[in-house]
């Protein structure tokens, strides 16, 4: 009796070591290992890459000046057109309020350099309106005369140009404190607003320090220079067309962050003022660029869950029979769970450590070589958050599959399976 009872110990012994070793098999461990580790570096790609055009999309496009600029209209309203702009000038969250006449202008370098056309573009700007001075200093409220121009500086108002000499450009950096001599006409018109005359003049600006063009979304010849100047440029060069109030009735409003764009249009036009987002394409354009990349993570995230999903079901299903021989031998439901939930949980654990060691170098790879550093990918983002919630899910998830799988199959149905 002893002999027997002996002998029954050692065969569900080796029943219970067979069926262990079948569910631990090589094969299905690989092949779960590996669906694993696809999943969740589909995961932390995915959502990096999302989070690093996020961050270029807001740093850059909506970061623009345009992008955060209003324009005003003060016709047929109740506001003198100073009025409206000391009104709107000291409104929570604007910077600056301006006449349209301070806003843009142009010129010509009298110098050349690596061989341009010569051609810049010159913006208004203030202290507080500036891009970030990368290197040199800011100009201030009251300075006259002081240019700000790119790091890579590329005096050409071609944009082909612009694109094909990307890397001959400029280095801004080296005309600190050297002055720049812009060429431009001022012309006299006739009633019918035809040039009569043309007199070339010269002006000239000292560079005091230069910005990032590529952070801000700015073209390579994009220069700022104070309003008053620009003012004064683009009076002198239209001279004395309708003694220069062609657009006496607009005036521009930068405000300090986009999110706050539309609120600040909401108050002025509350006032009785019409006021419009100045570059809606480039706003629109962050906008359906981020929109995009979030669907495209969004594709990536469902399929990773419907590979990790399948492959855990397609896993459970090929080792029923070992399933079966367990409960034969008198494991529970529960037992069979705890051992499957530590096989995952294992699982999960390894093939989280290979996807973050492979997302380390593919972050990096890919911002680097691929987008050649202008965006950052970040390995510390949701992606990973996600990446690291599902590899604790998936072993209670694999206990809730089990329980439907098996709650069905009676140990005689699970040995009969080939």
């Amino acid at each position: 009796m002893a002999a027997s009872w002996k002998a029954r110990v050692i065969i569900m012994k080796n029943s219970h070591t067979l069926a262990v070793k079948g569910l631990l098999n090589k094969n299905s461990k690989i092949f779960a290992l590996v669906m694993l580790s696809i999943s969740f570096l589909l995961l932390i790609l995915s959502l990096s890459f999302k989070q690093g055009i996020d961050n270029f999309v807001t740093g850059t496009i909506l970061n623009n000046i345009d992008a955060r600029r209003l324009m005003v209209h003060t016709e047929e309203t109740p506001y003198e057109f100073e009025e409206a702009i000391q009104i709107v000038g000291k409104m929570d969250h604007v910077l600056q309020a301006y006449s349209h006449e301070k806003a843009y202008s142009s010129g010509v370098l009298t110098q050349k350099f690596n061989g341009y056309d010569g051609m810049i573009s010159l913006a208004g700007a203030a202290s507080n309106t500036l891009p970030d001075v990368t290197e040199g200093r800011a100009f201030s409220d009251i300075e006259r005369k002081a240019i700000i121009i790119p790091e890579k500086f590329i005096p050409d108002s071609n944009a082909n140009a612009q694109l094909k000499n990307k890397s001959n450009y400029i280095d801004g950096r080296e005309l600190i404190g050297e002055t720049l001599t812009l060429g431009y006409y001022v012309n006299t018109y006739d009633e019918n607003l035809n040039v009569i005359s043309s007199e070339p003049r010269e002006c000239s600006f000292t560079v005091v320090g230069v910005y990032d063009s590529q952070h801000v979304f700015k073209n390579n010849n994009t220069c700022y220079i104070a309003y008053d100047d620009i003012y004064q440029l683009t009076k002198e060069k239209s001279s004395n067309i309708y003694d220069y109030s062609l657009f006496n009735y607009l005036f521009h409003v930068i405000v300090d962050d986009y999110t706050n764009l539309q609120l600040v249009q909401s108050e002025i036009e509350s006032l009785g003022l019409k006021a419009d987002i100045a570059f809606t394409f480039t706003t629109d354009f962050a906008y359906a660029i981020s929109l995009a990349v979030a669907i495209v993570s969004v594709i990536m995230l469902v399929v990773s869950l419907v590979i990790i999903l399948v492959s855990m079901v397609k896993n459970i299903l090929r080792n029923i029979k070992y399933i079966g021989l367990l409960k034969t031998i008198g494991y529970t439901n529960r037992d069979i769970n705890t051992i499957i939930i530590k096989q995952y949980a294992w699982l999960s654990l390894i093939a989280l450590i290979i996807s973050l060691l492979l997302s380390l170098v593919l972050t990096h790879v890919i911002a680097q070589i691929l987008l050649q550093g202008e965006i950052a990918m970040g390995l510390f983002n949701i992606g990973t958050l996600i990446a690291v919630l599902v590899a604790i899910i998936i072993p209670l998830l694999v206990a809730l599959i089990m329980q439907a799988v098996l709650r069905k199959i009676s140990p005689i149905e699970a040995m009969r399976i080939e």
